[in-house]
């Protein structure tokens, strides 16, 4: 059976990240930003957040994407799906366990045909060879056969020509995912018949 590695943040889940890092700063952010890491937002402020930080439950927010269950659910019985995700703060790493056990509870409940022993927390992500790759990081696309690029507000400027170069394929949504790999390979079955 083909395996697939799927990011969780902003693949899986939506997340408004916006509403704790407002509410800390006290102020409006500017939610046209490109980087990754939202808390570069906070500038000098941003150590002081970490402070904080563990009372802090992200996924009290968060909601799955657009039919992410339902073709999950029908992935999953062609494929075996593993959810990837890395810790959440690339500066806060030392607090980030309390994260990673409200990360590993939001997919337990969300996603219970998925074996928990599926989840993966890890921050290099190219250490695991899969068949597909789902993740709205580019970095993060290495070592997968399909690469599949979820639209993100930090990877929207990516050309078509960029990301063909790279073998990379652009998804906006979990339709996308579901025409890639469970019709194309209703088809790519139907050639081999």
């Amino acid at each position: 059976m083909k395996k697939i590695i799927v990011d969780m943040d902003d693949v899986i889940t939506k997340t408004d990240y916006f509403i704790e890092l407002e509410k800390y700063a006290g102020r409006t952010l500017d939610r046209s930003y490109k980087g990754f890491h939202l808390e570069d937002l906070l500038g000098e402020r941003k150590k002081e957040f970490f402070d904080h930080f563990d009372e802090i439950n992200f996924y009290n927010y968060a909601t799955l994407m657009d039919d992410c269950y339902s073709v999950l659910k029908e992935l999953s019985s062609k494929y075996q799906i593993y959810i990837c995700s890395t810790f959440t703060w690339k500066d806060a790493l030392e607090k980030s366990s309390y994260h990673l056990k409200n990360k590993y509870d939001y997919l337990y409940k969300n996603l219970p045909f998925i074996d928990p022993n599926n989840y993966i927390f890890m921050t290099n992500k190219n250490l695991i060879r899969t068949d597909v790759r789902i993740d709205d990081k580019i970095e993060n696309l290495k070592n997968g056969r399909i690469k599949l690029l979820y639209t993100a507000w930090h990877n929207m400027d990516y050309s078509d020509e960029y990301l063909k170069k790279k073998n990379i394929i652009r998804v906006n949504n979990w339709q996308d995912i579901r025409r890639i790999l469970l019709v194309g390979e209703e088809d790519e079955n139907r050639d081999n018949i």
